[in-house]
């Protein structure tokens, strides 16, 4: 492992039976960095996800974190390291929202312990950085989608760990939420946490990341700095799209443009 580095992930690959979705992924991840994965859909980016938070095994390579094997973590230790929004999360109970919210502390509470007044006070900031503190009492089958998206959000806020990863957390979310929890992620980054994000969005990718890993076809196609990284020239061959690539005073980041229509 690279000093400094809170992951390293060297020769990874993985399958799904006699299917290969992942191949040869190297890359090191480190605190104070918000990181990017952009691609194309079934590109593996939420396969690799699913292997850095140990939800999945590799068939090949190695996972570090913090220099030590990740299969070699219990749950419950893996679980106050990193933090993970999934891109489907199935609730088998109606939880209030403060119930769900407050099961991100379970990982930091012992067993048969009650939570304690700083685990309450957690779980309520995260409530109130997502906007969702008058919520705190509705079941979560009364919300809209958009609102247990933020609860679940909130939950993975409220673990407070030092790796915090989104698979695509935002996808059902209108624009001021969605960049509410970008600036959420990227301020908790700058306070030294390690932050990775499954992106669909160029833009917010490019916006809000510091460093980004553009994968195609189960490979890591490039990676590095949004404006190394988000050319034109690689926008088209990983995403089969033709694209303008500029600098934007408004929002003060590169923004992309498509070509819409097929030229007739």
């Amino acid at each position: 492992m690279n000093e400094g580095s809170l992951f390293a992930v060297e020769n990874l690959g993985f399958a799904y039976g006699e299917t290969k979705v992942l191949h040869d992924i190297s890359c090191q991840l480190y605190p104070g960095c918000f990181y990017g994965v952009v691609g194309p859909n079934g590109c593996g980016k939420t396969t690799l996800v699913d292997l850095l938070c140990g939800c999945k095994q590799p068939a090949t390579g190695d996972i570090r974190l913090r220099g030590r094997a990740l299969a070699n973590f219990g749950k419950r230790e893996l679980a106050r390291q990193l933090a993970l929004v999934p891109q489907e999360f199935d609730i088998g109970f109606d939880f209030t929202v403060e119930e769900m919210v407050m099961m991100g502390r379970h990982p930091h509470i012992g067993r048969f312990q009650a939570p304690t007044a700083a685990d309450w006070d957690k779980a309520w900031a995260a409530m109130v950085s997502l906007g969702i503190e008058t919520l705190a009492d509705r079941p979560l089958a009364s919300l809209s989608g958009g609102q247990k998206q933020r609860a679940i959000v909130a939950r993975a806020l409220a673990q407070d760990t030092p790796a915090l990863f989104f698979d695509e957390a935002t996808a059902s979310l209108d624009i001021h939420h969605a960049l509410r929890i970008f600036n959420i992620a990227r301020r908790l980054a700058r306070q030294g946490r390690m932050v990775l994000a499954v992106i669909h969005d160029l833009n917010l990718a490019a916006a809000f990341c510091d460093h980004l890993l553009v994968m195609k076809d189960g490979r890591l196609f490039a990676q590095g700095e949004a404006d190394t990284v988000l050319t034109a020239d690689v926008i088209e061959e990983v995403f089969e799209t033709q694209a303008e690539v500029v600098w934007d005073a408004f929002s003060d980041a590169l923004r992309i443009s498509y070509r819409y229509f097929d030229a007739i």
